[in-house]
């Protein structure tokens, strides 16, 4: 007679969810074989499990929402439901399930086309306003930013002027207001981290916009937490380090190669 311990069915019970996942995975990697590829099988599967624990938190319970969570997570990095430069996203379609049964609309799929076409107008049908931004930050000599700090009021306005010449498609989608907001927040959220001097300051703020403002623990980026996650840098070196792995990072992704 076939018996079972409490482990084996544990074990069973987890392996619909687990065939799933890598399912799962594999539709991403159909789309972002370079970011699949760059991260390897296991790191694939940390980044899609964390996107359906994101979908179920803003009550997305159904399978088709968690690939929707998923194929986002990939596009506009993990943390884009609560991200303030996807106000499409962050805290209006995501409002959890009593508003989407109150619409009566799948709203995820909605959701999943907004990112869409937001790419295609802050990014190009092509990635080409993407490309030229990152060739922009790539050209840009880090040492042009003086001494300044980062906590001054007026820093948040040079730090903007800077980034809509580097990025000027992404501004276009972004209310002034809004765009304050944000940067004041990136730039309260690189202190936090360490990067107490204004050139850290701007490299978190570069990652922050092209990457998300999870990148700093993101899955799917593993070279940026790698440097946060050492606190005995310096700040000058914290920030040296983390120019040098951004910068790789942007340049395997010109070149469309696995970081």
């Amino acid at each position: 007679m076939l018996q079972l311990t409490s482990q084996q069915i544990q074990i069973l019970a987890a392996a619909p969810h687990r065939d799933f996942v890598r399912t799962t995975v594999a539709t991403c990697r159909l789309h972002f074989d370079r970011e699949c590829a760059a991260l390897g099988e296991e790191a694939s599967i940390q980044v899609v499990e964390g996107a359906l624990r994101n979908a179920r938190f803003h009550g997305y319970r159904s399978r088709q929402d968690g690939v929707y969570f998923a194929l986002l997570a990939f596009m506009m990095g993990s943390g884009f439901a609560s991200d303030r430069l996807f106000p499409w996203a962050a805290g209006r379609e995501l409002g959890g399930a009593s508003q989407r049964l109150a619409e009566r609309e799948p709203s995820m799929s909605r959701v999943f086309d907004q990112a869409v076409d937001y790419v295609a107008r802050t990014a190009g049908e092509e990635l080409q306003h993407l490309r030229r931004a990152m060739i922009r930050i790539r050209n840009f000599d880090l040492n042009q930013i003086g001494p300044g700090n980062p906590t001054d009021a007026s820093f948040v306005n040079v730090a903007l002027a800077l980034f809509t010449k580097l990025y000027p498609e992404l501004w276009v989608a972004v209310p002034p207001l809004e765009a304050v907001a944000l940067v004041e927040e990136s730039l309260t959220e690189s202190r936090r981290l360490g990067l107490v001097d204004a050139r850290g300051a701007m490299v978190y703020l570069a990652m922050r916009l092209l990457l998300g403002h999870h990148v700093a623990v993101d899955p799917l980026y593993p070279w940026a937490s790698q440097v946060f996650e050492s606190t005995w840098r310096r700040p000058e070196r914290r920030t040296a380090e983390l120019y040098t792995a951004a910068m790789r990072h942007l340049e395997s992704s010109l070149r469309g190669e696995p970081a």
